[in-house]
C-alpha cells in the first residue's frame, strides 16, 4: 500500500467521529480503551459497529466474552479520553481509581459519560479487517445519563 501524502491524511482528519470509551469484561476482570470507530448498522433491529485493533487489550476481553460497552464522552471529559487512551490495560489498572457501574453484560459503564449502550456481539458478523476487527452487536440496554454536548475527535484535537 502506498504512503499517503500530507493533503491525503488532512482529508482524512476531516471525517467527523466521537470519541467513545468501550468498556468489556472477563474472568472477573474489566477493561476499557478509547476508541473512534462506532456506528449504529440498524434501527431495527438496533445494532452497533466497533472498530478495535487487534493488539489492544480491550479487543482481547471482547473477543472472548463477546459483550462490550459503549460510553459517550461529553466535551468537558478529555481527561478520560486521555487516561484510557494513553495508557495499556496490560500495563495498569485503569478502573483502579475509576467507579462505575454494570447493567446486562457486567461491562463497565461510566456513571458521568453523556451516555451508554450495553452491547452483545454476534460472531457472524465479526470481521476481520486487517489490523482490527469490526464487532457487530446488538444494544441490550442504554440510557442518557446527564445532557451535554459528545465528545468528537474535532473538539479533542483543538482542546488537548
Amino acid at each position: 500500500m502506498p504512503e499517503l501524502n500530507r493533503k491525503t491524511i488532512e482529508a482524512l482528519n476531516k471525517i467527523s467521529y466521537g470519541i467513545y470509551i468501550i468498556t468489556s469484561r472477563r474472568d472477573g476482570k474489566v477493561n476499557g480503551q478509547c476508541a473512534n470507530a462506532v456506528f449504529q448498522v440498524t434501527s431495527s433491529p438496533r445494532r452497533v459497529a466497533i472498530g478495535i485493533n487487534k493488539r489492544n487489550y480491550t479487543h482481547e476481553f471482547i473477543k472472548e466474552s463477546g459483550v462490550f460497552a459503549i460510553n459517550i464522552l461529553g466535551q468537558d471529559q478529555i481527561h478520560v479520553a486521555k487516561h484510557f487512551g494513553l495508557q495499556c490495560g496490560r500495563d495498569v489498572e485503569k478502573f483502579a481509581n475509576i467507579k462505575f457501574q454494570t447493567k446486562k453484560t457486567g461491562s463497565p459503564i461510566l456513571p458521568r459519560a453523556l451516555a451508554y449502550l450495553d452491547c452483545k456481539v454476534i460472531p457472524s458478523l465479526t470481521v476481520d479487517v486487517g489490523t482490527h476487527t469490526i464487532f457487530v452487536a446488538d444494544v441490550l440496554e442504554g440510557d442518557v445519563l446527564k445532557e451535554g454536548e459528545p465528545l468528537t475527535y474535532g473538539f479533542y484535537r483543538k482542546n488537548r
